[in-house]
């Protein structure tokens, strides 16, 4: 079964949109979109509406996570060694600058900075690519019988899974769900997600469905290989720079204040000098991640 992306792209988007407009305005919201008239007399109690609202949205998160899990087995199909690669270098580097921290850190540093890039990096760099993966071939992106280019591959499940974690960190600040635990608890969740369908297409590929030599030295001697790889580099370029400490005023007043806003309330807060706080956000939301393991740490530190 392939999935119309599109329409279930509007159908997504228009769910975030109403539920912002719920969760900030109550019933109010519904008079611009003609729905008032449906809710006469009940003005008073809008969380009762809210509540409905977001018991018909988890239930949706629900039937839409097990047709995921069914669905990539499906469709699913074996990963590369190079894919490999490309999704655990950045874990491996993190691996490398945990064990530089812990052989030159004091009796009783903070063991949570220790580990903290292992941690970052194992689960954004396995968890966002895998994710993303999973999803390009459940709805169509990659079909079943195409032998895609493992760079391209890699841009595109890369990207994907940035966008789909977003979009689910999100609905869970709606939801009221933004406590650290909570978040850490759901990226988990889609590594044991993304792990069980690249172990299956892992093992497929070693039981004899792997690519030939001679078509991996095809990709070698395609120029697009090498363009696809530099466009990685850069992705990934920007993709650091995004995680530097910020040194603008845009990105310390509005792009990493909606983060540890979420946190500090715990859930979807409006910030009435932001106008855009008031749409769906994107990387923004995977920026409370590492923010939350400060909220992880004992008060006195």
């Amino acid at each position: 079964m392939r999935i119309k992306w599109r329409p279930l792209a509007l159908v997504v988007w228009g769910i975030l949109f109403v539920s912002i407009a719920v969760a900030v305005f109550g019933l109010k919201a519904f008079g611009s979109l003609g729905f008032n008239s449906f809710f006469h007399g009940v003005r008073e109690t809008p969380y009762l509406w809210l509540s409905l609202l977001q018991a018909v949205g988890q239930v949706l998160l629900l039937l839409g996570s097990l047709f995921v899990a069914h669905s990539w087995r499906l469709v699913s199909k074996r990963v590369s060694f190079i894919d490999f690669t490309l999704m655990v270098w950045p874990s491996l580097c993190g691996l490398w600058l945990t064990l530089k921290r812990f052989a030159f850190s004091s009796f009783g540093v903070d063991g949570l900075m220790v580990v903290e890039p292992l941690l970052v990096s194992v689960f954004f760099s396995i968890s966002l690519t895998g994710c993303g993966l999973l999803v390009s071939r459940v709805l169509g992106f990659i079909k079943p019988d195409e032998v895609v280019n493992p760079l391209r591959r890699f841009l595109i499940a890369n990207l994907l899974g940035i966008v789909v974690v977003s979009i689910v960190l999100f609905l869970a600040a709606l939801l009221g769900f933004w406590e650290p635990i909570h978040l850490w608890f759901l990226l988990g969740a889609f590594l044991i997600l993304a792990l069980f369908g690249l172990f299956s297409e892992r093992a497929s590929s070693v039981s004899g469905e792997t690519p030939p030599s001679k078509e991996v030295r095809s990709w070698l001697r395609d120029p697009s290989f090498y363009a696809w790889g530099l466009v990685l580099v850069l992705l990934f370029g920007v993709f650091q720079l995004g995680w530097l400490p910020p040194d603008d005023s845009d990105e310390l007043r509005y792009h990493l204040t909606l983060p540890k806003r979420y946190l500090e309330a715990g859930q979807f807060v409006v910030l009435p000098d932001q106008l855009f706080s008031f749409f769906p956000t994107g990387m923004e939301m995977l920026m409370g991640l590492p923010l939350s393991l400060d909220w992880l740490r004992p008060e006195e530190l």
